[in-house]
């Protein structure tokens, strides 16, 4: 049997998603250098998306971040960025374009629970929540 192993720079973890009361895991590789940390977020909200229907998470950077954010997310579309806490990645969404005004949704596969997570988790201020790009594998 072959044997996986994460690169020497990335960290391997496992996204929890629940869907229709089934819990799945996606692997991920996640980058171990931090690019943005959770000072950076200035508000984070639980939204609706009104065109999918599906819970959102609307976040929105200090000014002193936007621009970071943006530079980011400009090197990395196509890619997925990892939100992880305490070694526990909670969210890897896709970056589709440049965010460049310090305003972003992430859209995904979670329930009203783990969007209130991830909300409550993002709005705790300074703790160690990195956003690092992640690159995801199907097994």
């Amino acid at each position: 049997m072959k044997r996986f192993r994460a690169p020497s720079d990335a960290d391997f973890l496992l996204e929890r998603n629940v869907c229709e009361g089934v819990e799945m895991f996606h692997p991920a590789f996640v980058e171990k250098r931090v690019q943005l940390d959770g000072a950076g977020i200035e508000n984070a909200k639980l939204s609706i998306d009104p065109y999918a229907g599906k819970h959102v998470v609307d976040i929105q950077f200090a000014r002193a971040d936007r621009k970071k954010f943006a530079t980011v997310t400009a090197l990395n579309v196509g890619r997925c960025l990892a939100i992880v806490l305490d070694g526990d990645l909670l969210s890897t969404p896709e970056i589709r374009e440049p965010i460049v005004g310090g305003n972003a949704v992430i859209t995904g596969r979670f329930t009203a629970d783990e969007a209130r997570r991830l909300v409550a988790m993002l709005n705790s201020g300074e703790l160690p929540c990195r956003v690092t790009i992640a690159s995801e594998r199907s097994f």
